[in-house]
């Protein structure tokens, strides 16, 4: 680089830097006056205008507003509502730095006042403010230490959010809304894979915090607790909402983990005589683990209905349509065929869905001449249309007549 060229641009950085320290000084300045002027009628009614109005000098402001802090806090007597009123100011004001210069006075603060501070450190603390949180739990006041283990949860390290669970024991102490909220936090948030709850976490009691646990282990599979998902979920005594939350997840464990007790008692669930409300759902679930005994139990029923007359076309209707969710489309488009002759024999009439299914069918099963016309007569428009147009069956057929036209532009 040449030197006239070198010096050029040393003297552009060197103005540019300039011209930053003089706006940041005069937005100190004018952050400083601001507060001059309005501290004490803010500090005298601290209402939600005046706090907007010095919140608009953010975050310069907060400096002033700590020293203001620091100094209130070093007098005798401490006003409560005046420290309560800075620490409300300061929410509406700093940024990670003040956060964690706010941490440092932690201790010093009040009780509601210490109470909004933690909230404060949890929303936008850095590596102080969880230095200074995790001392908090340690912290003889119940409200203090529960809101200092939210607060850790939402800002601290994933990888630490087992440790500081494990300083609230027994879980007890916690209320069940607190639970509530930790599982609903930690659920939103990227966990590591080998994270673990503490084990007293699987021996909740109320209702609602079975639904958040099983919530939380969809978002983070745990490897470990198959026989607790295998015990709720299997177990008819429990709630139907929650045994289904409970099969989900045992269905990511077979899928990532290779749970075989749990596809083991999908079978054994089939296969029981005593008609489990959440069978069909165990069908569909051992299906999409390419279990055969999912799709042989869904297929009993109208397969049944077929046998006992041959001649209903309603019967061989329903059997394609459950063929056709199973993605077995030879069967499904020979009983459309069936369906469709046994119909115009007895002057039946197929809905629009009933339609789309036999074109689904067909296509499916390679026989684009009658998916084709089947898909005509569902009359529906290529807006209607426009949901199924990237079902896998129908994928190697858009660029076609009659389905480029049917289907319309994606």
């Amino acid at each position: 680089m040449l030197p006239q060229v070198a010096s050029a641009q040393s003297g552009k950085l060197d103005q540019l830097t300039k011209n930053l320290r003089e706006r940041t000084e005069a937005r100190r300045a004018a952050a400083s006056l601001a507060w001059k002027e309005q501290q004490a009628s803010y500090l005298a009614g601290p209402n939600k205008e005046r706090r907007e109005n010095l919140a608009a000098f953010a975050p310069e402001i907060q400096g002033p507003i700590l020293t203001t802090l620091r100094t209130d806090l070093a007098g005798e007597p401490i006003d409560p509502g005046r420290i309560d009123a800075l620490v409300s100011l300061l929410d509406a004001t700093v940024n990670s730095a003040g956060a964690d210069r706010l941490a440092a006075e932690l201790n010093r603060l009040p009780g509601a006042a210490r109470l909004r501070a933690i909230d404060v450190l949890g929303q936008k603390g850095g590596p102080r403010s969880v230095r200074a949180l995790e001392a908090s739990l340690s912290n003889r006041d119940e409200s203090l230490r529960d809101a200092a283990l939210m607060a850790l949860l939402r800002i601290g390290s994933a990888a630490q959010c087992r440790g500081w669970l494990e300083r609230v024991d027994p879980i007890d102490q916690l209320s069940e809304s607190q639970r509530l909220e930790i599982l609903d936090l930690l659920t939103r948030r990227d966990l590591p894979a080998e994270f673990r709850l503490p084990t007293d976490w699987y021996e909740l009691r109320e209702t609602r915090e079975y639904e958040a646990l099983f919530a939380f282990l969809d978002k983070h599979p745990d490897e470990t607790v198959e026989d607790f998902v295998i015990d709720y979920t299997f177990d008819r005594n429990r709630p139907m909402k929650l045994r289904l939350a409970g099969l989900a997840v045992a269905k990511h464990g077979a899928e990532s983990f290779k749970w075989r007790d749990a596809k083991r008692r999908m079978g054994v669930l089939l296969r029981a005589k005593n008609g489990d409300p959440m069978a069909n759902a165990t069908a569909w679930t051992l299906h999409l683990l390419d279990d055969k005994a999912g799709a042989r139990y869904l297929l009993n029923d109208p397969e049944e209905a077929v046998k006992r007359n041959k001649n209903d076309w309603r019967a061989h209707l329903e059997l394609g349509e459950m063929q056709v969710r199973l993605s077995e489309f030879r069967d499904a488009f020979r009983s459309f065929e069936n369906s469709i002759r046994l119909a115009d024999i007895s002057r039946g009439r197929l809905s629009s869905e009933d339609w789309l299914y036999a074109a689904r069918a067909a296509a499916g099963a390679r026989k684009e001449r009658e998916a084709g016309e089947w898909l005509a007569r569902t009359r529906m428009s290529p807006s209607e249309l426009a949901p199924y147009r990237n079902l896998p069956e129908f994928s190697d057929l858009l660029d076609q007549e009659p389905f480029n036209r049917l289907f319309g532009s994606p």
